[in-house]
């Protein structure tokens, strides 16, 4: 008695496990990363692994707001260990979709050899939907253009994000190379970058003094981070034109007839003194001429 009451409490605690059932059927796809606001081309695989099978229906169900091109049913009347299915799936994922993950469901619907009622089995497949990003700069300018050894060149412009989704932790930078000498002033941090929100920018380096004149190559780096907060990089390139005759002209316009008359004060406090000599000499005249003669 002892012992059927032991049996029974081990029973209840400790129930006999189930295996799951033996799957005579493999499911593969070639990705698993939908982009959103596009047409995705996946092809899945469809592989006899267990019996010999007839009468196979496999369907594919996507949940929305997923959606599948063409068909969702294939059918064989035989189908045994090392048979395949290869099917190119087009599935389009909608903007709003960005983001999340969907769950399909591959079923199937078969005999096994020798029987004469159905069996079926399903499989998931794991869908992410992911955004993107697409990092164009317009309204690009250098200033001075051309510009002279020494001096300093400023590019300005905007980023825009031409994607769906935000860039996250976004900023520009000059890329240190010759002729240019990075400053404090070569780096612009912009947060984030929303789709379709222009975010200026303005960016200064230094001309080396002894750059020889020529087209110069110079490089915008933009530094971002995408959904996943994966680091991404962004490359623009730029064209600078250095001249020593733009060094000479600006030269010119700081030292020019105006700025050197203001720089000399002896020469402007000298012509007060003769303009206000001359002013008590015409007075002085004048006070005479009035004077009654005796």
């Amino acid at each position: 008695m002892f012992l059927v009451l032991a049996l029974l409490i081990a029973a209840i605690l400790f129930p006999p496990l189930t295996a799951d059932p033996v799957s005579e059927l493999s499911v593969q796809t070639s990705a698993n990363v939908l982009q959103a606001g596009s047409n995705n081309t996946i092809v899945m695989s469809i592989q006899g692994i267990g019996k010999l099978l007839s009468n196979l229906d496999v369907s594919l169900t996507l949940p929305p707001p997923l959606v599948l091109f063409g068909d969702n049913h294939w059918r064989r009347s035989s189908f045994g260990p090392g048979d395949s299915i290869m099917v190119t799936l087009m599935i389009f994922a909608p903007a709003s979709a960005a983001g999340n993950s969907y769950q399909a469901t591959v079923s199937g619907l078969y005999k096994e050899a020798g029987e004469t009622t159905y069996s079926e089995e399903s499989h998931t497949i794991g869908f992410l939907v992911r955004g993107w990003i697409d990092i164009v700069i317009y309204d690009m300018s250098v200033t001075p253009s051309p510009t002279g050894p020494g001096s300093t060149v400023t590019i300005s412009g905007s980023l825009l994000n031409r994607g769906i989704i935000a860039a996250m932790f976004t900023n520009i930078t000059i890329k240190p190379a010759p002729p240019l000498i990075v400053t404090s002033q070569s780096v612009s941090y912009l947060g984030q970058l929303d789709p379709n929100a222009p975010a200026p920018f303005s960016l200064s380096a230094n001309i080396e003094p002894t750059t020889h004149d020529g087209r110069y190559d110079a490089t915008l780096i933009v530094y971002y981070q995408d959904d996943l907060h994966i680091n991404k990089q962004a490359d623009i390139h730029v064209v600078i034109d250095i001249s020593s005759a733009a060094t000479i002209t600006q030269t010119g316009v700081r030292e020019g007839p105006l700025s050197s008359l203001l720089e000399n004060t002896q020469f402007l406090l000298g012509l007060v003194i003769l303009i206000v000599l001359a002013l008590i000499l015409v007075l002085t005249r004048r006070g005479r001429a009035r004077l009654p003669s005796k």
